[in-house]
């Protein structure tokens, strides 16, 4: 009887999890947009020049156990144009949002972010909308979030931190905590998504 009792612990997972992504994004020359989630890619699309394409994954995803977690959203152009943009609108998982502005954002060097770095001024100008960007993205890159996904008092333990949480604590914005206990939650998302 203890054994059937220990496997079906074993085989349910706590950790797959309700998980729901918004964006959109246009260019007016063609380009791409990938998804993944802990390097597993759950969305890639080329898009045609001028299409707007808005993304919406209402899914649950398996992070299989308790750790920082990463959400890469990489968005790649065939030309470089003025007239082109990535809106973040919502990233929610297991019904506790992550602000779209919580992103790290990771431009591809172009030839306006390099001449900009050659004066102070510009350098400054290109780091501060790199640093705040907000929920709109205007070159192409990767925007990624790091949650850490799992009970609050294994994360606390400095026995199980691994070194980029360690590192992640440093930087002026941390991870989002995504409790696995609704209950435990701070805040949960109550309005309809």
């Amino acid at each position: 009887m203890v054994y059937k009792y220990f496997f079906t612990c074993m085989t349910s997972n706590r950790y797959n999890l309700s998980t729901y992504i918004l964006f959109k994004c246009f260019s007016e020359h063609r380009h791409s947009v990938t998804v993944e989630i802990d390097s597993d890619t759950i969305f890639r699309k080329d898009i045609p020049a001028g299409e707007e394409l808005t993304f919406k994954n209402n899914d649950h995803h398996d992070f299989v156990n308790p750790g920082l977690k990463k959400i890469v959203i990489t968005w790649k152009g065939e030309k470089e144009c003025e007239n082109k943009w990535l809106k973040m609108s919502k990233i929610v998982i297991n019904n506790q949002e992550i602000p779209p502005h919580h992103g790290r954002y990771h431009p591809f060097d172009n030839e306006y972010i390099l001449d900009q770095r050659n004066s102070s001024s510009g350098n400054k100008e290109i780091t501060r909308k790199i640093l705040f960007p907000g929920e709109t993205f205007g070159w192409f890159g990767r925007v990624v979030f790091t949650p850490y996904v799992g009970p609050r008092a294994f994360r606390q333990s400095i026995r199980t931190k691994t070194k980029d949480e360690i590192i992640m604590g440093l930087i002026a914005k941390p991870s989002r905590h995504i409790e696995i206990d609704q209950d435990e939650a701070p805040l949960l998302v109550r309005r309809k998504l």
